[in-house]
């Protein structure tokens, strides 16, 4: 499903190389692709952007994404606390954290393996995907 944004993101590093912004996403759609076998290496990415570039919000927001997909949910709101405040201004990330604390409230948070194969929970996700590729590999006119 993911694997074309995962190549596409590669390739982003391999032209720019260590840009923070391309290894997160490159982190998260690893993890989507394959949410058990890269799972590290999906994590790897995203500490590196992370690391680098400490203001960026989109580590803590895949982050936290992540965490709540795996049932951390613990670990995933004091995450989506960080990407909100890193993020200020965002209306959508202050949206997705509002509506994990509202989930969480509800006892149906989202987890990966659950919903695996449905396009209730990746639709937004891919949408997102979807846009940056767009961003980045757009043609010049």
């Amino acid at each position: 499903e993911h694997t074309a944004a995962v190549e596409r993101f590669r390739r982003a590093l391999s032209l720019k190389k260590g840009e923070p912004l391309y290894e997160a996403w490159l982190g998260w759609a690893m993890y989507l692709n394959d949410p058990i076998g890269a799972r590290r290496k999906a994590e790897r990415h995203l500490e590196l952007a992370r690391r680098s570039q400490p203001d960026m919000y989109e580590p803590y927001l895949f982050m936290a994404r992540i965490s709540e997909f795996e049932g951390a949910n613990e670990r995933a709101t004091e995450l989506f606390s960080i990407a909100v405040a890193k993020a200020s201004g965002n209306i959508d990330v202050a949206r997705e954290a509002n509506l994990f604390r509202v989930r969480l409230k509800k006892g149906k948070t989202r987890k990966l393996s659950e919903s695996r194969g449905t396009t209730e929970n990746k639709s937004a996700l891919d949408q997102d995907i979807g846009e940056l590729l767009g961003k980045l590999f757009a043609k010049k006119r």
